[in-house]
């Protein structure tokens, strides 16, 4: 989950609060492990650093694949910059 950049800190941390006691539920886990996904509660700086790293692992492959920017991301992506969640599937 993201939030738009201008984004309070106190709410952010207080979404991020309430985002890792969700996935602490047994239920939460059991749902998301259904869907294949390893879902992690974290920091925003977590979720940085995970959206640091894959875009210089997979901004490599791209460009030696010569992917033409158009058809890199959905014309959206760029609206949500602030993480606050850590959720993505297992590498």
């Amino acid at each position: 989950m993201a939030a738009p950049p201008k984004t309070p800190a106190p709410i952010i941390a207080k979404l991020n609060s309430a985002l890792n006691e969700t996935l602490k539920m047994p239920e939460m886990k059991e749902q998301y492990k259904k869907l294949g996904l390893d879902v992690r509660g974290g920091t925003p700086e977590d979720m940085a650093k995970v959206m640091k790293d894959d875009t210089e692992r997979w901004g490599a492959v791209i460009k030696a694949a010569n992917i033409p920017h158009s058809e890199r991301v959905a014309p959206q992506a760029h609206v949500w910059r602030l993480p606050i969640l850590v959720a993505y599937n297992k590498p």
